[in-house]
């Protein structure tokens, strides 16, 4: 799909303001290119201060919103926001598209949050790296998730290990 717009972030946060001030969970997941755009970065900071969770995975397989497990609302077009809309609220298919998110969010890369060691606070990308490892990924499984090359994934691996005092990456993870 096309990259998220955040050309009008006032009324994209005044949006999510109001829904997260009347305490709706958010879940949201991005596509992993987004990760590198300034805007983004400091748009999910900006949720997550406000207890939103944002996820990342590679390729998404399509784009919606689903409220309260009722209704289901996609982008008609993957490839096209201008092609409109669809609006599901049928159980079935709304519990379909609940299934897909669920599945997809289960193997998702949490980003936003960061964990604080006692020597080194770890970046989203070194805590997905770490994630990424800790579930079985292989390094080259790992680099394409994150869009960054296989040995800057070894390379940042042995700094890690280093300040995290860890004997081996998986330890590290």
């Amino acid at each position: 799909g096309s990259p998220i717009d955040f050309r009008n972030m006032d009324a994209i946060r005044q949006m999510d303001s109001q829904m997260l001030e009347r305490s709706i969970i958010s879940r949201s997941i991005w596509e992993t290119g987004v990760r590198k755009d300034r805007i983004a970065f400091e748009h999910v900071r900006w949720l997550n201060e406000r207890g939103a969770e944002v996820r990342t995975v590679p390729q998404l397989p399509c784009r919606m919103i689903i409220s309260d497990r009722r209704t289901a609302i996609l982008q008609s077009d993957p490839d096209d926001v201008r092609a409109g809309i669809s609006i599901y609220h049928e159980l079935g298919a709304v519990e379909a598209f609940q299934a897909l998110f669920d599945s997809i969010w289960s193997q998702a890369v949490v980003w936003g949050n960061r964990i604080a060691t006692a020597r080194h606070e770890l970046s989203d990308s070194d805590l997905a790296m770490l994630e990424l490892l800790a579930v079985g990924n292989r390094y080259a499984v790992i680099a394409k998730s994150l869009d960054v090359d296989e040995s800057t994934i070894r390379r940042r691996l042995k700094v890690l290990m280093v300040e995290l005092d860890a004997r081996t990456p998986f330890e590290a993870a």
